[in-house]
């Protein structure tokens, strides 16, 4: 009975995070055109994601965006700008949102003790292991679908996203890519966040390390550990890049309105241009 009743947990799980993601895929394609969309297999699940085609005519390559929900950077609408601004510098880009399931309300976390404007909301206790399988799947089945195109390839995340994905570099369970960023990485667990440095220190791919404003407690934790992983360890091609606290330098910017987009695509562009790409 023990086993029948965990084995029934498990279908009921699987079947809430299916529904999700079919929910989110449906909105996607109400609001937006079928140019506008990428059609692929996460394992054995149709997924869709948006795609921001480049804009010139011999493309750099091709750039993956994590879309997180619970983020207050990379939301949808901001990534979408971010996507837009790559795609004018040569970058197929491709906005991916990962769907993370509401817990029941008798599991609720506690308020965290600060939280920031700019980093995820860590009301809500995720599963590691349930999201790094979640993006493994859907990255991978991006980059199947769009394994004709040629170019360099990027992936950025944000804060929990971020962690995921530096743990996935680790192990080697991404398809391969050129270089990786990450926007103040963290995981709400005190074990897991901890072992952000070693990642960073395991990793073999450059990595651009953006943090300083973005970061919350979580972030700001692990931030000099990040950097001397990484310069203990000799690793070449790392950056980690503060972004400024104050945007007044970007008004007569054509994406004035977003400050937020303004400086992350930068720092992408210079660190691109040291890549020599």
């Amino acid at each position: 009975m023990r086993i029948t009743s965990k084995v029934l947990i498990l279908a009921i799980g699987l079947f809430s995070a299916s529904a999700l993601a079919s929910a989110l895929d449906e909105e996607l394609r109400t609001r937006y055109s079928a140019t506008e969309l990428l059609e692929f297999n996460a394992g054995e699940v149709s997924a869709v994601a948006l795609q921001q085609p480049a804009q010139v005519t011999l493309p750099r390559g091709m750039v993956v965006i994590i879309v997180d929900p619970l983020a207050q950077g990379l939301t949808l609408p901001v990534a979408h700008r971010l996507a837009k601004r790559l795609s004018r510098w040569g970058w197929h880009a491709i906005l991916l949102p990962m769907d993370y399931a509401s817990p029941p309300p008798e599991q609720a976390a506690p308020l965290p003790e600060v939280v920031s404007r700019y980093t995820d909301n860590t009301q809500s206790p995720l599963s590691h292991s349930e999201i790094s399988t979640q993006m493994m799947l859907r990255v991978g089945g991006v980059f199947n679908a769009l394994s004709d195109r040629q170019g360099y390839r990027i992936i950025i995340a944000q804060g929990m996203n971020a962690a995921v994905l530096l743990n996935l570099d680790a192990q080697k369970k991404l398809p391969a890519v050129d270089s990786l960023v990450t926007i103040a990485p963290f995981w709400p667990d005190q074990t897991i966040n901890q072992n952000i440095a070693n990642l960073v220190k395991d990793s073999q791919t450059p990595l651009l390390d953006i943090s300083s404003d973005l970061s919350n407690r979580w972030s700001a934790q692990t931030a000099r550990q990040r950097a001397q992983a990484a310069k203990i360890n000799l690793k070449l091609h790392y950056r980690q890049q503060p972004l400024v606290g104050t945007f007044a330098h970007i008004f007569s910017d054509p994406d004035f309105a977003s400050p937020y987009v303004s400086q992350v695509s930068k720092t992408i562009y210079s660190w691109v241009d040291y890549l020599g790409w």
